[in-house]
């Protein structure tokens, strides 16, 4: 038999012409567990679910408390000018440096000073973030002539605590 150049083969057979069409694209992959998957659904599968973290990330970014967008107050000004802070709402900005084992408080780290942060009087706790970058909204007091804040708000890595 000749080829013609066609995309399909044809077949002389007791004077009739049949007509192959072309071998099917491969679409099918066989995956760890020896089941065979169709390209096509994994593709789609694959473009959804990345499209839905996009959304995801989008709409976490755009959900930040109103309240963290304020001006963030260095620590150790906290220290110099207490009094000029005492029962204010402050916003502090660091690293999570020690943290209870519950996750009811801990201690914020911003290179210019450290402070406890005591988040159980608002009946919320964080998960075990040691060294994480954290934003802190709450209210500054003062134990023993020593100030702390009583979290109201955290965000770590984008993540949201009330």
């Amino acid at each position: 038999m000749e080829r013609t150049g066609n995309i399909y083969d044809l077949e002389v057979c007791c004077n009739e012409v049949a007509v192959q069409p072309p071998p099917a694209p491969k679409r099918w992959i066989q995956n760890g567990d020896g089941r065979m998957i169709d390209l096509r659904i994994a593709a789609k599968a694959f473009i959804s679910l990345s499209l839905m973290m996009a959304m995801a990330l989008t709409c976490q970014a755009a959900n930040t408390p109103e309240e963290l967008e304020g001006d963030v107050i260095e620590i150790g000004e906290i220290y110099d000018e207490f009094s000029a802070f005492e029962d204010e709402t402050v916003i502090v900005e660091g690293e999570i440096v020690y943290e209870c084992g519950s996750g009811c408080w801990f201690v914020l780290d911003d290179e210019t000073g450290s402070i406890f942060v005591d988040i159980f009087p608002s009946n919320f706790v964080i998960p075990q973030e040691r060294g994480s970058e954290a934003k802190v909204y709450g209210r500054l007091s003062s134990r023993d002539n020593s100030p702390y804040i009583i979290g109201e708000i955290v965000e770590i890595d984008g993540e949201t605590y009330r």
